[in-house]
């Protein structure tokens, strides 16, 4: 059965496949694999081809549909859905109403062409972000899989017991970024402090240097280099109210089991940011 809205639509189909890493969960692989799967099917909509011919910009071109697309396509459906080890492939249908892609299209470059926050600084780009709806248990079984740290493993552990209430769903903005310089992962001084003074509290032995101890802080350890890192990301309301905005550093991470601490030009990571229960939209950027 149609939507309501079909009459008015033009229905469009698109497919993908993601091949997801080590610090990626299949649900975000998943995730993944089907919102590529979205905006490829948008971006060969004829209506969205011939209205954005005067973007040149290919960098442009592709925050332009990781913008559009999440709010333009509607009544997604999946028709074929393929897995192999850590390959997944999604092919979906879904709707579009052709005045709101052009209005859409429209308001994303008005406001490019005045804003001040970028996707790309010269220190980072922003490369794609997407929601994830996830249990609070999925999510900390995520992160308890990968720490190295026995504190974060008691920490996540206690809150996996705690939070048990039925149903509850966390929104979690994945955001994957690129490094365009290198960059050596640091522990600020006060979390040296805090490590040092934990360490002290168990009877553990303290080591001597920075370059020993940064290595059992794990996600503590953050990219700090120059204020170009920091990735924003501003909520909004349904009325398209802003609510807040955070920022973050990015975290050195373990990958097959190694703190990766050093990052280089090309390198890419992901990071996240917890959704507040009010927020409709948001938009994922890095300061001048």
């Amino acid at each position: 059965m149609l939507p309501a809205f079909a009459w008015s639509a033009d229905q469009i189909q698109g497919n993908a496949c993601y091949t997801y890493g080590d610090y990626e969960s299949l649900v975000q692989g998943d995730q993944v694999a089907k919102t590529l799967a979205i905006r490829n099917a948008l971006e060969s909509y004829n209506v969205f081809i011939s209205s954005t011919t005067q973007v040149k910009d290919l960098q442009l071109s592709s925050d332009l549909i990781r913008s559009v697309s999440a709010g333009v396509v509607k009544e997604v459906k999946v028709l074929k859905r393929r897995e192999s080890g850590r390959k997944i492939c999604y092919t979906i249908q879904g709707f579009v109403n052709p005045d709101g892609v052009k209005t859409a299209i429209q308001e994303y470059l008005k406001d490019k062409n005045s804003d001040v926050r970028l996707q790309e600084n010269g220190w980072l780009r922003i490369v794609d972000d997407f929601l994830l709806k996830e249990t609070p248990q999925e999510y900390y079984h995520f992160v308890l899989d990968r720490a190295k740290d026995r504190n974060i493993i008691e920490y996540y552990k206690k809150m996996i017991e705690e939070e048990t209430e039925e149903g509850k769903i966390h929104r979690t903005l994945y955001v994957k970024i690129e490094f365009l310089e290198p960059c050596k992962a640091t522990p600020l001084k006060w979390e040296f402090e805090y490590e040092i003074n934990e360490k002290l509290k168990r009877g553990d032995e303290i080591k001597s240097s920075a370059e020993e101890l940064e290595p059992s802080l794990g996600i503590l350890s953050k990219f700090r280099c120059n204020y170009r890192l920091k990735v924003f990301v501003t909520f909004y309301s349904k009325n398209g109210v802003e609510i807040e905005t955070e920022d973050t550093l990015p975290s050195a991470q373990f990958v097959n089991d190694v703190l990766k601490n050093v990052m280089v030009p090309g390198e890419r990571m992901w990071i996240l940011f917890f959704i507040p229960d009010n927020a409709e939209s948001w938009k994922v950027w890095v300061p001048k």
